[in-house]
């Protein structure tokens, strides 16, 4: 047809993603709640029970690696 670049709404309209929070399991939270209140508590146990729930540890890597705490390099691992 001539031509090879598309411009425009050719394909589709471009959508707005709202940003929504990631609802995190209760069961989760209940489990990481008992585990953290024990009054000897493992470490890695707890480590377990963050990285199970995707959006408990995306929310406490985004705290720690957020402006209030400054740190030179980024936490990127629960670990």
């Amino acid at each position: 047809m001539g031509f090879v670049y598309f411009q425009g709404y050719f394909f589709s309209k471009p959508e707005i993603l709202k940003n929504k929070d990631i609802p995190s399991s209760q069961l989760a939270l209940m489990q990481l709640l008992v585990e953290v209140n024990r009054a000897e508590f493992e470490v890695d146990d707890i480590e377990k029970l963050v990285n199970r729930d995707l959006s408990i540890s995306f929310k406490l890597l985004s705290y720690l690696n957020s402006a209030y705490y400054s740190r030179l390099l980024p936490i990127s691992s629960t670990h």
